[in-house]
């Protein structure tokens, strides 16, 4: 007779805690989370994500709390995640999305909004058509061989004067 009742009693409980996981964020919820999500402060992620989670957004508590133990990382995971990061960037859009998804449910938000960016960048890049290049093409003018002209042969008029005076002084007199 206990059981159905306790059953029952555990099933609204259930009910009641998890009724809360689908409820939209407030516009304040959201700003907080979005800084949050930026944040250095372990300390302060942490408060955060304990409060998200208390008020039933355990998927934003979630992350807040993988965010909040980040600097807890040892180097050689460091080291890994880096690696990551960089396949990430050298593969194609769709790859880069993927595993900056994979890195905001880790918590890496800052590096999960890069590579989202950088993704958009390169579907941009990748939808952009090429500019048709019709625009005539100028000939270029054919270079004749023309005969080299020979230089002209300085005559007497043209032979300077060595006599030492001027052509102004002959016209003094």
């Amino acid at each position: 007779m206990w059981i159905p009742i306790v059953l029952v009693g555990i099933g609204v409980f259930w009910l009641l805690s998890h009724s809360h996981t689908h409820r939209p964020l407030s516009r304040k919820h959201e700003e907080i989370l979005e800084k949050a999500s930026v944040s250095q402060n372990p300390e302060a992620i942490a408060k955060v994500a304990g409060e998200f989670g208390a008020r039933g957004h355990h998927e934003h508590a979630r992350r807040l709390h993988a965010r909040a133990h980040l600097h807890e990382r040892t180097p050689q995971r460091k080291t890994a995640h880096a690696q990551v990061m960089r396949r990430a960037i050298a593969a194609p859009s769709q790859d880069a999305r993927s595993i900056s998804q994979a890195m905001d449910q880790a918590g890496m938000t800052n590096s999960a909004a890069m590579l989202n960016s950088h993704a958009d960048a390169m579907k941009r890049a990748e939808d952009v058509q090429p500019i048709p290049d019709n625009t005539p093409q100028a000939q270029a003018p054919a270079i004749e061989e023309a005969p080299a002209e020979e230089a002209p042969q300085e005559t007497a008029q043209d032979a300077p004067d060595d006599s030492g005076g001027s052509d102004d002084a002959a016209t003094d007199e």
